[in-house]
């Protein structure tokens, strides 16, 4: 089997036809990575605790790994047809092709699924947890929050207007005379005379209004009016007419109701029982939608980029901001929001991209549709093919800069990365924002979480192309990069290149093409002047005073890892366990007892060194020999980073990160010698623990407390104590079960142990 890693699934037909050889794929995902600690198994025998507290020392731990993703878009198409407001924290917007909901601080697209229909009229909310939705072909929803449920209306006529009572008692109407009511989730049908019941209104729990639009022809000239129906005593009857086109309904929080029209506003009189008209003369400019905060304070938008507004009960016009403003709500004294259809010169398009709006003292003021995506959280079981950290608090993985808590999880978000992060496949940091990688054609730069990328050939993409399969950064400007260039439809013209790169410079400045056909994977440097190259068939190019060169090699297998560790030190390894060492003079195999393929090495110093590969296999170099490091994973693993000999990270298939922790160095530095003598009992222990210690001299005295990340859990401040024996219980009761360490302080002096917390 062939070893490679991150090869794009777009390009693999084409690798495998230049090559001629097969590539296991290793995809990538987009997402950012959120690592979260698993607690130490619990002890169960006492007698096995020693040897225990010994493997603990150095090991691998599985780190379970949560994503969020959360990203910017644009919808590509969203025409509104409806707003409501229960309170300035909770509003939703429903139109064509999506749903918006406010939280109270910005707009969120709200998922609804793939059955969900994309064509909503209407939109109630009495809270968060009940929301309804009518549609186009008779369709109603109930929403609380989380899910939607679609309700069996027993029509396919479209649904306009839906107004709740409350979270259980539903009204919705439409077209043929149309009215439902919806009681939990019953439907029962109304049908009155078959014109589209446009507008339901209901001001008290067993009295409600309709409004439907009909029309007459005098003399080529159609003229509109409008039946108000009324409900009461359990049935709908025929209240009154109105001149115009009715196009909304509302009530003040006392009862004083209003009707909006194509040529008036129309106030309801109670003492009368009847609509009249707010205007004495028909207004030029239909009004599109009303909205009542009280008896005294409304508005009304209208379709000529202006809009009425009612201060003490004095309605005065005033200029918009575009036309068609065909919905509004006054959900507060401080709130109006408003919805708009406009395009440009009547355009679809000419889409504009302002379509809600908030009345402020300065006018109004639109909020752009490019929304915050919901945050979705989930197990990320994508395979991960570069781990890079710094020190014990930041990790890249596959390009992405991850900060780690001092708690045991955490949720981070990004913009989507432009490349994705699909394509950042390899790669090197320098510190803890800039680094490097590739997508298999071009460098990519991180610099935090904004990606560049920058071409290594500057030729006619249409005549020739590269394959990236190894990079080696020795700064923020420089590395060595190894692969394949071919014509564009094959012909047999593939060559393998190594090329030295230099940003400032805007290019390649060295290149050696070596005199093969061999393709060269993985290159690694001890240094500018130290470096090794292997690749396809046991290939091994050597760099050294300013040069490349051929070497021997033991092996025809395909060496896919290498790690210089100075002039005379290097390692490399490939499929069916080929491991290979350079002792300075020529390449010699090391039988580790495997068959695996090792995927990738690396040696904090020349008597500190790991190896990981295929199903999990993992293996530990002292200075002399290697043996089996313990296996808690059977995926493969891909890439491992060592910060020291004590802290590193391996990644690999399926979502699979390991971090390695010395314990003995990971809290507190046991390399000091012990001035302070010190015995903890019980231990372990899962709710006290009692520290006893010898003082040399009198002082102010001090114990922390230490998880096995280094991070301080608690600090107990002792006050002065004498010279002579003193001890500390201590509360560990609320403590995740695992592996702690303790440090005492005083008068220049410290003393440490470890203990462990079980339930």
């Amino acid at each position: 089997m062939y070893f490679v890693v991150g090869v794009c699934t777009g390009i693999i037909a084409e690798i495998q036809e230049i090559f001629n050889f097969p590539f296991p794929v290793q995809r990538r995902g987009l997402y950012l990575q959120v690592i979260k600690p698993i607690n130490l198994k619990k002890f169960t025998f006492l007698l096995l605790l020693s040897a225990l507290l010994q493997a603990a020392n150095a090991q691998w731990h599985q780190r379970a790994l949560t994503i969020t993703q959360t990203h910017y878009f644009q919808p590509a198409f969203f025409i509104p047809h409806s707003i409501h407001f229960s309170s300035v924290n909770n509003g939703f917007i429903a139109g064509d092709d999506g749903i918006f909901r406010y939280n109270g601080k910005q707009w969120l697209p709200v998922p609804s699924g793939p059955e969900f229909t994309p064509y909503l009229n209407a939109v109630y909310t009495t809270d968060s947890s009940h929301t309804y939705f009518a549609g186009e072909q008779g369709e109603i929803y109930k929403y609380d929050g989380h899910t939607f449920t679609k309700l069996n209306s027993g029509t396919t006529n479209t649904l306009s207007s839906i107004y709740m009572i409350d979270s259980t008692d539903v009204w919705a109407s439409g077209e043929g005379g149309t009215i439902l009511h919806i009681s939990g989730d019953s439907v029962k049908a109304y049908s009155i005379y078959p014109y589209e019941i446009s507008h339901i209104y209901f001001d008290r729990k067993d009295h409600g209004w309709a409004l439907t639009t009909n029309s007459y022809w005098i003399q080529d000239v159609q003229y509109y009016y409008g039946t108000v129906y009324e409900f009461k005593n359990n049935q709908w009857l025929q209240h009154s007419t109105l001149n115009g086109i009715m196009t909304d309904i509302n009530f003040t929080p006392s009862g004083e109701g209003y009707i909006s029209s194509s040529v008036n506003l129309f106030h309801f009189n109670k003492s009368l029982n009847s609509w009249q008209q707010v205007f004495p003369q028909n207004l030029a400019e239909r009004i599109n939608s009303v909205s009542m905060l009280n008896d005294s304070t409304g508005i009304c938008m209208q379709a000529d980029s202006s809009y009425l507004l009612c201060k003490n009960g004095k309605w005065t016009q005033h200029a918009a901001v575009l036309a068609n403003m065909l919905g509004v709500q006054y959900v507060d004294s401080a709130t109006i929001l408003a919805i708009s259809t406009y395009f440009e010169g009547n355009d679809y398009g000419n889409w504009k991209n302002h379509l809600i709006y908030q009345l402020s003292d300065t006018g109004w003021q639109a909020a752009s549709l490019q929304y915050l995506d919901t945050i979705r959280t989930e197990a990320w079981k994508g395979d991960i093919s570069n781990v890079t950290a710094f020190g014990k608090k930041d990790v890249r993985l596959d390009g992405f800069l991850i900060n780690i808590p001092d708690t045991s999880d955490w949720i981070d978000t990004v913009k989507n990365p432009d490349p994705p992060l699909s394509s950042f496949l390899s790669g090197k940091s320098f510190n803890g924002t800039v680094a490097w990688g590739d997508d298999r054609q071009n460098l990519i730069r991180a610099n935090g979480n904004k990606f560049t990328s920058y071409p290594l050939f500057n030729f006619d993409p249409f005549d020739s192309s590269n394959l990236i399969y190894g990079i080696h950064y020795f700064d923020d400007t420089t590395c060595w990069a190894v692969g394949m260039k071919y014509k564009s439809g094959g012909g047999g013209n593939q060559i393998p290149y190594i090329v030295y790169y230099d940003r400032a410079k805007n290019g390649i400045t060295a290149a050696y093409n070596p005199p093969t056909t061999k393709t060269p994977f993985k290159v690694h440097f001890a240094d500018k002047n130290n470096g090794w190259c292997v690749g396809d068939s046991g290939l091994i190019l050597h760099y050294a005073n300013n040069n490349w060169q051929m070497m021997d090699y033991p092996t025809d297998n395909f060496l896919g890892a290498v790690f210089t560790i100075d002039a005379t030190d290097a390692w490399a390894g490939g499929t069916n366990g080929t491991l290979l060492k350079y002792d300075g003079k020529s390449w010699q195999r090391v039988n580790i007892n495997t068959t695996k393929g090792i995927y990738d090495i690396y040696f904090t110093d020349k008597d500190h060194g790991w190896l990981v590969g295929e199903g999990g296999l993992m293996y530990k170099y002292d200075g002399t020999s290697w043996t089996k490091d313990t296996s808690i994973t059977t995926n493969n693993l891909i890439n491992i980073f060592m910060v020291n000999s004590n802290y590193g990270w391996a990644v690999g298939d399926a979502g699979t990160i390991l971090q390695y922790i010395n314990n003995d160095t990971a809290a507190i530095d046991l390399r000091v010698s012990e001035g302070i003598p010190s015995t903890i009992f019980p231990n372990p222990s899962s709710q006290n623990i009692t520290i006893k210690f010898e003082l040399k001299k009198a002082g102010n005295t001090w114990i922390n407390l230490f998880n096995q990340q280094g991070n301080e859990v608690n600090s107990y401040n002792l006050g002065r104590l004498p010279e002579g024996k003193s001890a500390k219980s201590i509360d560990i009761s609320n403590l995740q079960n695992g592996t702690y360490f303790y440090q005492i302080i005083s008068s220049g002096e410290k003393g440490k142990g470890k203990f462990i917390k079980v339930q």
